[in-house]
């Protein structure tokens, strides 16, 4: 058979300089491109030239395997192109095995290279090997070495006599280029690029040998049943002189203009120390003329500085070896465009916490768990080639942290969105990995959530659809995002060109007002990207009128509700309610001239259901609904933020709202105090408000502490006696937290909270991990319980990294409570919030007479006595006769139901003496 046979006789001058160049010669070559169905690749073939024929060693054993031309793309595998050698052999403990070997026509001789790409996209998912073998005589003969994976996690290894290490070589799916050069008669140099290919040396290491190299082999064994876990190698060559890759540049290519970026030069075997950087540009990018490698080092980096807009074509030139051309781009800082916007393009200088690109959002805050904020080419992987994310080549990307850590990147917009204003983002993945989305937020809190895992699609916490495109690994998918603010909230739609299922994710939320958003990712790993890009809010400007303010409210308040005008809007607006007996408003509002929001206030008159109407020529607004609600009765034990407001009860200095407390003692040190919503201080995840509001304090940056001090009214507290309370924070500055009183005032036991942790009485000290919570909130519930002449103390909370702690006090009684705030620094996020303080009372010491005698009415079932003279009914309890915990369960019992008093008698009514225990509380007048 006739046969073009290629031969590459190749010279390259690259460079000459000080008297010397640089030239390689091919002395062997061969790739996958030489062979096809007229002359396939099987046993006995022998493309290319330079080496012996192809000798195949295929065993199938209960399986399959074999070796063939193929394209590695439908493996997950890029970088070689549509043809390459591949292997396959499964399935596991099959017994299949491959092994395709060839010698050279001459063995190496010094300084000359054998060189092969190799590549692979899974493991083998069993103990078998995959890679290649290089031979003194054939594999009949001595290995000289094996660089091979196996199972997960799929290390690359390479043993040469002393058994397998590890290259350290990290995962990628692009082809390795291995080289063994013969550097004199006895030792071997091994090098290795990364997976991906660069940079030009991941491994290298010098080997002894007795003879030198004049074979090699291509090996798999069985493998679990996936094209991904193919094994692909391609390009052959026997040289001799500098590798291709002798001199690389690398680093960032491009510089903004004043900035200082470092570039690094690469070196192999035989390039001096002495190097020349030619710049084809020194009017836009300074260079320096000469770097210098100390001797051996492998790398050394130069500095460079962004002068003018306009490109430079860098090159290192050493003595024997020419790199490529490396070109460095100098940019001006872009402008953002007019409007609301932001994209991955602003941040030329890095995406980090506090940076703000774009127009329109606040600064960003950045939650870091070991993973990574990138501002990356979302098609980095292969990933949505159908539908490009990015700007300019890049968009926002976050990676998560080890073992499921959340990487996080929250914003606010600069005021809150208003009706028609609409917000679009796009985002996109390419493995469906743990859990990635993204959250919507309202003065509230969290309103919405999308998120994505390998269940599917969850949003708002109500719906589940798959992934259908799974493994989307070829185009990854991309999502747009389209968020309407509304009257009453927002509208939402999520479409994909690459999943229909999303399509038909479309909704509404009710909730206040859109404040803010956040992304986060928990999945690791290059090919877990979460990318995003392109936030956009635009800004609606049709005349319109709405109305903003609390949605239920307290009978017998006054209220704030604000005007919101968009577009050509008159000053003069009409308000109604439609049901006055409800609530009033007044009748009408003026816009002052230049401004688009006017309050005012509204009466709560009664309970009942409302809607507020705000209306001129121009717009009428949508009716804003209003629910007043009867005030809550006080509880028999306890206190909260529902039983003050800001016009009738105040909570100032000497307030006494609930029972059994004595009045509130208030400390204002460097702060304040108000009553408001947990949420408003950035406590999204769970809010402790009553009726819309909780007990708040504020601090400034002194240490002066601001304080709230609450006593127990004396005789309410006991053995046994329980007091419970809810507390919220968000940021660490500072310190907060309470401390624990007699009755006299005098401390005697703290937990105070601060950027070092929870400390319990100095004894104890847990971390906060403020990175994982300062966005979301801590909520604390405490728990103290009289045991006898002991405390006990417990509390939890709602994150994983919550003290979760418990204690016992020796030889104190509770008589206070005191809340504190000191240091905190300014900002609403360093507010603090607590409330739902309740008292199950204890067994006060025994006062007064007792009661002298209990009747029993044997017509009714009923009992009743006398309440001594001096003395008032304070509580009637009972209980079943079952043992709950360490006790009886009692209960409350209500007058007129179970119970009921006439002048000085109390009678027991049948139903409740029936089967249960009776406990009475007097209280001596």
């Amino acid at each position: 058979m006739f046969r073009l046979i290629r031969i590459w006789l190749l010279a390259f001058v690259c460079a000459a300089f000080a008297g010397a160049a640089w030239a390689q010669t091919i002395i062997a070559e061969d790739n996958a491109g030489n062979y096809d169905e007229l002359d396939p690749w099987v046993d006995l073939s022998n493309g290319g030239t330079g080496f012996g024929p192809w000798n195949f060693d295929v065993d199938e054993g209960t399986g399959f395997a074999g070796a063939f031309v193929g394209d590695p793309a439908f493996a997950g595998v890029s970088g070689f192109g549509p043809e390459a050698f591949g292997l396959y052999a499964n399935p596991a403990e099959s017994g299949a095995s491959v092994l395709i070997s060839r010698d050279f026509d001459v063995a190496l001789e010094t300084n000359q290279v054998f060189s092969l790409q190799w590549a692979v996209n899974w493991d083998t998912d069993t103990l078998n090997r995959k890679g290649f073998r290089i031979y003194d005589g054939g594999p009949a003969g001595t290995q000289l070495l094996e660089v091979s994976m196996n199972g997960f996690p799929g290390l690359v290894e390479i043993d040469h006599g002393a058994g397998f290490v590890d290259t350290e070589i990290e995962f990628g799916t692009g082809p390795m280029t291995w080289r063994v050069r013969m550097i004199d008669a006895t030792t071997l140099q091994v090098t290795s690029t990364g997976r991906d290919g660069t940079p030009p040396v991941v491994y290298s290491t010098n080997i002894t040998v007795s003879a030198a190299p004049d074979s090699f082999a291509l090996f798999t064994g069985a493998m679990t049943p996936a094209d991904e876990r193919q094994p692909y190698y391609n390009n052959l060559v026997i040289y001799e002189g500098p590798d291709p890759d002798a001199l690389m540049i690398t680093g960032p290519d491009s510089i903004l203009l004043g900035q200082t970026n470092t570039l690094t030069v690469h070196r192999s075997a035989g390039v001096g120390d002495a190097i020349t950087i030619d710049n084809s540009n020194p009017a836009a990018i300074s260079a320096p003329a000469t770097v210098e490698f100390d001797p051996e080092a492998p790398t050394v980096t130069f500095e460079i500085v962004g002068l003018d807009e306009g490109s430079a074509d860098l090159q290192a030139l050493g003595n024997i070896a020419t790199s490529e051309v490396f070109t460095v781009t100098a940019f001006d800082m872009p402008e953002p465009p007019e409007g609301i916007y932001d994209d991955a393009t602003f941040y030329p200088l890095g995406w980090t916490d506090g940076s703000n690109g774009g127009n329109g959002f606040t600064a960003w805050s950045l939650g870091d768990e070991g993973g990574a904020h990138l501002i990356g080419d979302a098609t980095f992987n292969g990933a949505n080639n159908a539908a490009d994310l990015n700007t300019n080549g890049v968009s926002f990307a976050l990676l998560g942290g080890p073992d499921g850590a959340y990487q996080t990147a929250s914003r606010n917009f600069e005021t809150a969105l208003i009706p028609g204003d609409v917000f679009t983002f796009s985002m996109s993945f390419q493995w469906d990995g743990n859990n990635r989305g993204f959250d919507l937020f309202s003065s509230d809190g969290q309103v919405f959530n999308l998120n994505i895992s390998t269940s599917g699609y969850d949003w708002t916490g109500d719906n589940n659809i798959p992934i259908t495109l799974w493994p989307p690994r070829d185009e990854g998918v991309l999502i747009d995002v389209v968020i309407t603010a509304t009257a009453s909230g927002f509208e939402y739609s999520l479409s994909s060109d690459q999943d229909a299922n999303i399509a038909d994710i479309t909704g509404s939320i009710v909730s206040a007002a859109l404040t803010g958003f956040n992304f986060y990712n928990n999945e690791a790993g290059e090919g877990a990207r979460f990318h995003f890009n392109r936030l956009e809010v635009t800004e609606s400007t049709d005349p319109n009128l709405f109305i903003s303010g609390p949605t239920s409210v307290v009978e017998g308040t006054t209220n704030t509700y604000t005007v919101t005008r968009i577009g050509d809007v008159a000053d003069f607006v009409e308000l109604q309610s439609t049901n006055t007996a409800a609530m009033t408003v007044p009748a009408n509002v003026t816009f002052d001239s230049e401004e688009n929001t006017v309050t005012f206030d509204a009466v709560a008159v009664a309970a009942g259901q409302t809607a507020l109407i705000a209306s001129n020529f121009d717009a009428e607004s949508a009716p804003f609904a209003v629910t007043v609600t009867e005030p809550p009765p006080p509880s028999p034990y306890s206190d909260d933020a529902s039983n003050y407001d800001d016009v009738t009860f105040p909570w100032i200095d000497g307030s006494n709202g609930g029972t059994h407390f004595d009045p509130w003692i208030l400390v204002e040190g460097d702060g304040g105090f108000f009553l408001g919503s947990s949420t408003e201080g950035g406590v999204r995840t769970t809010d402790i408000d009553t009726a819309g509001r909780a007990f708040g304090m504020w601090n400034g940056d002194a240490a002066n502490a601001t304080a709230a001090i609450r006593p127990i009214e004396d005789g309410v507290w006991g053995d046994g006696a329980v007091l419970t309370f809810e507390y919220s924070f968000r940021n660490d500055d500072g310190a907060r937290g309470v401390t624990l009183h007699d009755a006299g005032l005098d401390e005697f036991a703290y937990l105070s909270i601060s950027g070092a942790g929870y400390d319990f009485n100095g004894e104890t000290n847990a971390p906060t991990q403020w990175d994982d919570e300062r966005e979301f909130g801590e909520v604390l519930t405490f728990t103290f319980t009289q045991n006898g002449a002991d405390l006990d103390w417990a509390v939890t909370g709602i994150h994983p990294s919550s003290p979760n702690a418990s204690g016992t006090i020796i030889g104190e009684m509770l008589g206070a409570i005191r809340f504190f705030s000191a240091a905190g620094g300014g900002g609403g996020g360093n507010d603090i919030f607590f409330n739902k303080l309740d008292v199950t009372p204890g067994v006060p010491e025994p006062v007064g007479p007792g009661i002298d005698s209990i009747v029993f009415d044997a017509g009714t079932g009923n009992i009743s006595f006398q309440v001594p003279d001096g003395y008032s009914l304070s509580l009637v309890q009972g209980a079943s006769l079952e043992i709950v915990g360490d006790g009886f369960n009692w209960e409350d019992l209500v007058e007129d139901v179970d119970y009921e008093i006439v002048g000085g008698e109390v009678t027991i009514l049948t139903e409740v003496v029936d089967g249960r225990l009776i406990r009475i509380w007097l209280i001596e007048d």
